[in-house]
């Protein structure tokens, strides 16, 4: 009788275990995916990531994105230049983590040798 007692009880704490907080799947995408994106999925990524490293930093997605960044993803759009897209992403770790934003100095031209 003991035995069904305890077996009854174990089945009933697993199914309560399953029944409690689900993790949402997330949709894993590759280098490419992050290469070709525009900033703002890559930024969102990065800062994701660089927020809760203990917990997402080796993830596929986290690696795709860092693996994105650090091969050439700033070179990927001619029309927008590299820092501000670095100065952006600065400025959302620092929202993110609470921190002052950065103040960044003017970009000066250098005069064109003609």
């Amino acid at each position: 009788m003991n035995r069904i007692i305890y077996a009854v009880a174990a089945t009933c704490l697993l199914t309560l275990a399953a029944c409690g907080e689900e993790k949402s799947v997330e949709v894993v995408h590759d280098v490419a995916y992050f290469m070709k994106g525009e900033p703002e999925i890559i930024i969102s990524q990065l800062v994701k990531c660089r927020t809760n490293p203990g917990e997402l930093e080796q993830t596929p997605n986290c690696e795709n994105a860092e693996s994105a960044w650090s091969n050439g993803y700033l070179g990927k759009f001619p029309g927008t230049e590299p820092i501000e897209i670095n100065r952006e992403l600065a400025r959302r770790l620092a929202e993110a983590r609470g921190q002052p934003a950065p103040v960044f100095e003017p970009i000066i031209e250098e005069p064109s040798l003609k």
